[in-house]
């Protein structure tokens, strides 16, 4: 793509600034030709902030990207999810020609003093890959060290809207509903689901004790006491649900509860 159209996109984005949520987004290389200085400087400050939020291992979906199981509408849509929760106002756009078909990618807003840039973002892993992270921005510098975006992430042929998402239900299960010290307990996600799609993380907290990304997580507990219990899921499009119980654990010289049956019979 010519630095001329490039001109002539900033021509455009000039006379149709666009605005967060409405209209059709544009999108520009961040570089002095299109961007003044001062533009420029917060753009690259909040480029390198959403990096950051793009490259933690803590937030891929762990999906695979294949024709039997996650698309590049499923990452787009999942990466948006997790973006919006961290702030950030975005949008799926798509585009026929790739080696997938119709491949959909996701557009990041910055908000400069007058007008708003957007970002483009690859959420999609390579195809028979899993996504570890939430995507990277196809960003590449040329000889003259300005900034470009891949051409094929600058021009897309639709919007995609995508219904309003219902939030997943988080749910624990414990057993034993009461343990002693030195005991093991299993607690489970099993019944949290999604009401319009699927649960593809969890994320355990035993009182600071022990972390899990699995579903069901077993722990013994050295000392009595009572127990915060943090559980949180998210769904595929990656809305986040957290819940808590209160696990009590009695210590070695605390009573246990009276049987249900009777005592022994040899008196005291």
């Amino acid at each position: 793509m010519t630095k001329q159209f490039y001109v002539s996109l900033l021509i455009i984005g000039i006379l149709c600034l666009p605005v967060i949520g409405t209209g059709v987004p544009t999108v520009l290389p961040p570089n002095t030709s299109f961007y003044s200085a001062v533009e420029l400087a917060t753009l690259q400050a909040q480029m390198s902030d959403l990096r950051d939020v793009l490259s933690d291992y803590a937030l891929g979906s762990g999906q695979y990207f294949s024709s039997t199981e996650w698309m590049s509408q499923d990452f787009a849509a999942y990466t948006a999810g997790i973006l919006m929760s961290n702030g950030y106002a975005t949008r799926l756009v798509a585009q026929d020609g790739w080696a997938d078909g119709e491949h959909v990618w996701v557009l990041v807003a910055i908000a400069l003093p007058t007008r708003t840039a957007w970002i483009p973002v690859e959420a999609s892993p390579a195809m028979g890959k899993s996504q570890h992270v939430l995507g990277s921005i196809p960003l590449f510098t040329d000889g003259a060290g300005q900034a470009w975006f891949q051409e094929k992430y600058t021009a897309f042929a639709r919007e995609i809207v995508l219904p309003k998402n219902v939030p997943p239900l988080a749910s624990i299960r414990v057993v034993p509903a009461q343990a002693n010290v030195g005991q093991k307990v299993t607690f489970m996600a099993l019944a949290s689901y999604d009401p319009d799609g699927e649960i593809v993380r969890y994320s355990w907290d035993l009182a600071g004790m022990e972390t899990s990304d699995r579903c069901t997580i077993r722990h013994l507990f050295d000392k009595g006491g009572t127990y915060n219990i943090l559980l949180s899921v998210t769904d595929s499009r990656g809305k986040t649900t957290t819940t808590s119980i209160d696990y009590k654990v009695r210590g070695s010289k605390e009573a246990a509860p009276p049987s249900s049956g009777g005592g022994c019979g040899c008196g005291s």
